[in-house]
């Protein structure tokens, strides 16, 4: 004999019994059973208080005879769960081949699925449910139901047709943030999965469902209702969180309600990878890639950057690769950022440019000092760096020791330079707009930035569109950026698509030396 619990998961099941009622004639000897809705059996939703009014029941014989069939029943509240009225039945042996739980609008809410449907899986005992009546005793049947969505059939709980409305199941919704720190840096704009799975009260696994996640900001996830402990987690670049959250966790802070919940994802990234070797490629003849130039980069033992080294004019055919200059850094004692940056001519090793670098008591960049040779001898420019209070603008500004000078404004969102500017003299050079993905720029690990901010933003640039108005007017312009990554969030391939319908395109390969962290 199989044990009765009456399941409510579906949303559904709308009305699959009701209206006629098949009566049966009890020998001498009778019995009675009832119906019971615990909200501990319920699985996918949890009936509040007046919401369940009356149950609809199919019930045959041991000889397979139909005694009732979508027979209706009251429910009486019986504290927090409900009980039936009684149906009295001859003694033996039944089947239970039916049961739906309807609101006071005779709406279906919860359903049990019948065996072999889609639904019957998540029920320990699908229909049809055997019961014995033994004589002059009740005999209570607690089914398993399960709640009924909008989206769910008559079919899919294996029955030919609902023939009341079908309610939507209560949801909860939650908020949620995920971030991810890579070595020094918060990611906030993140893309992955949360998946929610909503357990009984013996640690069953009764729902699961998966949330695309793709914001910088708290979004809203929708949890089926009248489970007894919920887990949230996510998977990215090698990280796994995971939080529990219970039932009455959920009751008492509603993420709708006037004390909102938010629950954090996330945590500290294990391994930082930094370039190694890149390659660059230029679109050569018969839609040919060979090979331009080639970068090298080493880092000491804390994982700082130490040398760069430049391979120019490269060929795949050279059986010789000649360096044709290089870069050295050097750093503050200690943590210390970067110091001076001085590049030499591999040839000879003559200084081709030095950056000294200045921190402000909070260790925020305020100025690089670079001297470059030119012609009539060295030129010093000093870039200056300083923030507005809104902490999303910054300037700047560059002065040359021949007279010269201009000004590079910047507003930045999620450490990325979203939009910029740049004037000379009061004129306006030139003017553009970025955009992003949600994957980490491997040169903003480097551990400095640049004269030329070129590796300021900590994801990878996706689009530009840049004017220029006055002062320069470049040959080719980048539009467009397209990326492979690896399995960390790191662009193993750039593609740079260019403006105006020019046929050139390069391309960058990366690889990488992981850092631990």
């Amino acid at each position: 004999m199989k044990r009765l619990f009456v399941s409510l998961v579906f949303l559904g099941v709308a009305s699959f019994f009701f209206g006629s009622c098949s009566r049966y004639e009890t020998s001498p000897a009778k019995g009675y059973v009832t119906f019971s809705l615990t909200q501990g059996k319920i699985i996918g939703g949890r009936v509040a208080a007046g919401a369940a009014s009356s149950v609809i029941i199919t019930i045959k014989d041991g000889q397979g005879n139909l005694i009732y069939e979508n027979h209706k029943l009251s429910l009486l509240a019986f504290g927090q769960d409900y009980i039936s009225e009684s149906v009295p039945l001859g003694t033996g042996n039944f089947t239970l081949t039916g049961f739906a739980i309807l609101n006071s609008a005779d709406e279906i809410i919860y359903a049990s699925p019948v065996e072999n449907s889609n639904k019957a899986t998540l029920v320990s005992v699908p229909m049809p449910m055997s019961f014995t009546i033994s004589k002059e005793n009740t005999t209570q049947v607690v089914p398993e139901v399960l709640a009924v969505t909008n989206q769910d059939t008559a079919a899919s709980f294996g029955y030919a047709s609902f023939g009341f409305k079908v309610v939507t199941l209560e949801t909860i919704p939650i908020l949620v943030v995920v971030k991810l720190l890579v070595g020094e840096f918060l990611y906030e704009n993140i893309e992955t999965i949360i998946r929610v799975k909503g357990y009984d009260v013996n640690g069953d696994e009764k729902w699961s469902q998966d949330f695309p996640y793709a914001s910088f900001n708290k979004q809203s996830l929708s949890l089926n209702s009248g489970y007894s402990h919920y887990t949230i987690s996510m998977e990215k670049w090698g990280v796994t969180d995971t939080q529990t959250i219970t039932a009455k966790e959920l009751s008492d802070g509603r993420a709708d309600g006037p004390n909102p919940v938010t629950y954090g994802l996330g945590g500290k990234v294990s391994v930082v990878k930094k370039p190694i070797f890149s390659f660059e490629y230029r679109e050569g003849p018969n839609n040919t890639f060979p090979v331009t130039s080639r970068t090298e980069y080493e880092y000491n033992s804390t994982g700082k950057i130490e040398r760069m080294t430049f391979f120019e004019d490269y060929s795949t055919d050279s059986t010789t690769k000649i360096p044709t200059r290089y870069r050295v850094f050097t750093y503050l004692g200690g943590t210390g950022g970067v110091s001076k940056i001085t590049e030499y001519l591999a040839s000879g090793n003559a200084t081709l440019f030095e950056d000294t670098y200045e921190y402000g008591v909070d260790g925020a960049l305020l100025r690089i000092t670079e001297v470059r040779g030119g012609i009539n001898g060295p030129i010093t420019g000093v870039m200056s760096l300083s923030y507005d209070a809104s902490n999303i603008h910054a300037i700047a500004s560059y002065q040359y020791s021949n007279g010269g000078g201009f000004d590079y404004s910047f507003d930045y969102f999620l450490k990325n330079i979203v939009d910029d500017k740049t004037t000379k003299a009061g004129e306006l050079c030139n003017q553009g707009a970025y955009s992003y993905d949600r994957n980490i720029n491997p040169f903003k690990h480097m551990g400095y930035v640049s004269y030329i901010l070129d590796n300021y933003s900590a994801n990878n640039k996706v689009s530009e569109d840049v004017n220029y108005l006055a002062c320069a007017f470049p040959t080719l312009i980048p539009e467009s950026y397209s990326y492979e990554y690896d399995n960390m969030g790191y662009p193993t391939k750039k593609i740079t698509h260019y403006k105006g319908g020019q046929t050139h395109v390069s391309a960058t390969k990366y690889y990488y030396q992981e850092f631990p962290q």
